[in-house]
């Protein structure tokens, strides 16, 4: 893998028709991942940060620097709506807002996913849609409801209405469907909308199952077949033995998923598979999910990943980095059909600090002291915490020539950090401390190569205010510590070394990019009114320069959420002529060669015959 994906860069890219009333009607497939976590916990609704957390910035970065921008959102009814056919909760719909806000500034799609299997929670029992407590008109009502409020949102990408019905019994699927397509669509006609098929969406089971929800109607004309799809045996994604226990072969993809393609071109509508994934501790798995992702774009099949998230920790079908840095090995293949540009961000490490240990492990800390020096190490201090509950508090006497300080070890062969190197990324850290405290940094790396020492003093003088110290990591490098080799400890030393006692509190210690949004202004020649006749061909020029003053790695033109022109290099400037009457929002989103994104202020243009 290179340091960072390659850059897939044009002038201009066609215009998908009728961006705005049709949504993406006509827009090329879209290769995604599912982004885990609000749908979380088996407690309704459950508490926000400890049974159940919403995928953020960090999240979307860095499935966008490796051109995954199609992201489905599984979320729960029960939390977007406690008590049925009463208001959205406002907590709720504020935390889906910000991660609809994060995907917006990055140019990137949404797949809001109500992952409730055709049921609710209702009185500690689940409750099916159609039965008497829970009549359709409430799953109408909840889907009018988020139609309402989001209907103007151009990164919605479609509505996913329900994930995976199963089991109903006689409260059929194809009668609740059409009444959250009703609901919708009293408000909304412009986004598309997510038919999942019955017998959890089955590919492989479509034909028997699913077939009959052609007769599902829209006003809108804007419907999305949804299906899923996993390759062990009993088609669950649970993949309880090896490979060749589960019965798998390369083909297992392109043959479970033949008959809903099939069925999709027979019936000329457009499908869509939600969910697809395989472990990554079987290489002959990766054979099956290229041949699947080949198979699919040579159909126009959009899809998204199962999974990705902050909370997946070690499960095995879970495409994020791993807790050492590593990339999964699904993401290779991932990356090999992605369709988005790609950007030069790589994500934070977090050497130190309150982390949820779902999504990374806290190195083990261990002090050392020469003789005749003092030190006192507690890395789970209340007293120490800048953020969070806790930090790293330091207490020492240094007698000149002696020495003192910890060791932050990771397990293993270490963390996976050339690219932070290679990306010019910090070390971070907020630290506070007795006057004249200071301290004294070093890297080793898994093979014992040590870095070059660094003194905190150089960058800053503690006192007890907190302050953030960002140090750029070729401080440390030398001949011999280049940075290419896997990190195993990072040495923290108490100074100076002049027998008066000092204590230095440290939290937040991680290895980042610098992080200052580009500036961007976008302006349109002759662009002073807002109706213009059809046809108008619009000269569009974007001024754009990272947080440093230097050049941006590139621009993108977003219209009504479609990217319609893509620039590398100034001046920035496109020529876009939208092709219907209609309401364009137009936005130019910059990236800097951090991978740090700005977006625009909106220029809406309104269209008349």
């Amino acid at each position: 893998m290179p340091i960072h994906p390659i850059v897939r860069l044009v002038a201009t890219l066609p215009l998908a028709a009728a961006l705005l009333s049709a949504g993406p009607v006509n827009s090329p497939p879209m290769l995604g991942i599912n982004l885990s976590g609000a749908e979380f916990g088996n407690e309704w609704p459950g508490t926000f940060g400890r049974t159940y957390t919403y995928p953020g910035a960090a999240d979307l970065d860095y499935y966008k620097a490796r051109g995954l921008e199609l992201i489905r959102l599984p979320f729960r009814w029960e939390r977007i709506q406690p008590i049925l056919e009463e208001p959205l909760a406002p907590e709720e719909l504020a935390r889906m807002d910000a991660f609809l806000d994060a995907a917006e500034t990055r140019g990137m799609r949404v797949v809001l996913d109500m992952h409730n299997y055709a049921r609710y929670h209702l009185h500690g029992k689940s409750r099916i849609i159609g039965s008497p407590e829970l009549p359709r008109s409430a799953f109408r009502d909840v889907w009018e409801r988020l139609a309402a409020h989001l209907k103007d949102r151009d990164c919605i990408w479609a509505y996913g209405i329900m994930n995976e019905p199963h089991s109903l019994g006689e409260f059929t699927w194809l009668e609740s469907a059409q009444s959250a397509i009703d609901g919708i669509r009293k408000h909304d006609t412009r986004h598309a909308v997510l038919v999942p098929g019955e017998f959890f969406s089955g590919a492989h089971r479509w034909l028997q199952a699913s077939a009959h929800l052609i007769k599902i109607k829209d006003p809108a004309n804007n419907l999305i077949f949804e299906a899923h799809q996993y390759f062990d045996r009993d088609h669950s994604g649970k993949y309880r033995g090896d490979y060749k226990d589960e019965g798998a072969r390369p083909d297992a993809g392109v043959e479970r998923t033949r008959d809903f393609l099939a069925w999709c071109r027979s019936n000329q509508v457009r499908g869509f598979i939600g969910e697809y994934g395989v472990p990554d501790n079987d290489p002959r798995w990766l054979v099956v999910l290229d041949r699947t992702l080949s198979r699919m774009k040579a159909a126009g099949i959009s899809g998204t990943y199962w999974s990705g998230g902050p909370w997946w920790g070690n499960y095995t079908l879970a495409a994020g980095p791993r807790s050492l840095h590593d990339e999964a090995p699904q993401m290779a293949v991932l990356a090999k059909y992605a369709e988005g540009p790609g950007t030069r961000h790589w994500p934070a490490f977090v050497w130190h600090g309150d982390a949820d240990p779902r999504r990374s492990r806290r190195p083990a800390v261990v002090p050392y002291q020469s003789k005749g020096a003092f030190l006192f190490a507690d890395a789970e201090s209340d007293t120490a915490a800048f953020a969070g509950a806790t930090g790293l508090f330091l207490n020492y006497t240094i007698p000149e020539g002696g020495h003192g300080g910890v060791s932050l070890d990771l397990e293993g062969e270490g963390a996976a950090l050339a690219r932070n190197f290679a990306l010019g990324h910090e070390l971070t850290f907020h630290a506070s401390g007795t006057s004249g405290s200071s301290l004294g940094l070093l890297l080793v790396t898994a093979k014992g190569v040590k870095s070059a020492p660094v003194s905190l003093a150089d960058f800053t003088s503690l006192d007890r205010n907190w302050r953030e110290v960002r140090i750029p990591l070729t401080r440390f490098l030398t001949p011999a510590f280049n940075g290419a080799d896997r990190i195993a400890r990072l040495i923290i030393e108490g100074r100076p070394s002049d027998g008066r006692a000092y204590t230095v509190e440290i939290d937040e210690l991680m290895v980042k990019s610098p992080q200052a949004p580009p500036i961007v202004t976008l302006e349109i020649a002759g662009g002073d009114r807002s109706r213009f006749p059809l046809r108008t061909a619009f000269e569009v020029t974007v001024s754009a320069k990272g947080a440093d003053g230097g050049p941006v790695d590139f621009v993108e033109f977003i219209l009504n959420g479609e990217r319609v022109a893509l620039s590398r290099d100034a001046p920035h400037t496109a020529r876009i002529t939208p092709p219907v009457a209609g309401t364009y929002r137009l936005a130019a989103i910059a990236y800097d060669r951090h991978g740090n994104p700005a977006r625009s202020p909106v220029k809406t243009l309104t269209l008349t015959p």
